[in-house]
């Protein structure tokens, strides 16, 4: 029970650090260096979170390290350049949603949430649920009837 209850507080902070942080961290960021195209970054997050539950998502962003690596070994790296920064906040969406998707993995509330999102292995497992319980219900009313 215990350790059901830490996965679901984990599981709700990275989720409000996904969807809240993302907007007031990176709207924050862009007033105090006054650059506001770093609130692009937040659609960056989104991609990330988004390319993470996608089948290919570990060759995407096999690429996607690749890729931007090439660019650091020729121009370096610095917090204040765009391309750095969304880079920054693509990692951030990704890994996020990654560890959501594994510690969120334990409560109802959360395998609706990957079901919604097009995981069918969850959607199946809450399908099943959800049908054992109405047979429970029905099982528990033909009880009342018989009696």
């Amino acid at each position: 029970m215990a350790s059901s209850r830490l996965r679901y507080i984990i599981a709700t902070i990275i989720s409000i650090s996904l969807q809240w942080g993302t907007l007031i961290g990176v709207s924050i960021f862009a007033y105090l260096l006054g650059n506001w195209w770093i609130l692009f970054g937040i659609i960056f997050v989104f991609i990330g979170g988004v390319l993470s539950n996608t089948k290919m998502k570990y060759p995407a962003l096999l690429l996607v390290l690749v890729a931007y690596f090439l660019y650091l070994n020729k121009e370096g790296f610095d917090a204040r350049r765009l391309i750095d920064f969304f880079f920054l906040c693509f990692i951030y969406g990704f890994i996020l949603n990654i560890f959501y998707k594994i510690i969120g993995f334990g409560d109802k509330l959360s395998r609706a949430m990957i079901a919604a999102a097009g995981n069918s292995a969850a959607r199946a497992e809450i399908e099943k649920e959800v049908e054992k319980g109405m047979q429970k219900l029905r099982d528990e009313k033909e009880s009342k009837n018989s009696e």
